[in-house]
């Protein structure tokens, strides 16, 4: 069973965590990742680095960054 099928978006926060993470998982992979990257324009790549670039310097610390982005570190999995 696919986990998108027990996914809502917008009812409660847990939820909505929830399903992010589960959108996270599957546009790591790299079927989809090559597929949509190759389809979007220049600006729109532009955009969703923007986006999440700044996520990640708002809400991870240096070392977390480091540790979970780029797998350098004692944290590192």
């Amino acid at each position: 069973m696919s986990d998108f099928q027990n996914i809502c978006f917008g009812l409660d926060r847990q939820g909505d965590e929830e399903a992010l993470r589960v959108f996270f998982r599957h546009l790591g992979q790299e079927p989809l990742a090559s597929l949509l990257t190759s389809r979007m324009s220049g600006a729109e790549m532009t955009q969703v680095f923007d986006l999440l670039s700044g996520l990640l310097r708002r809400h991870l610390r240096h070392e977390e960054y480091h540790a979970l982005l780029l797998g350098e570190g004692p944290t590192a999995e």
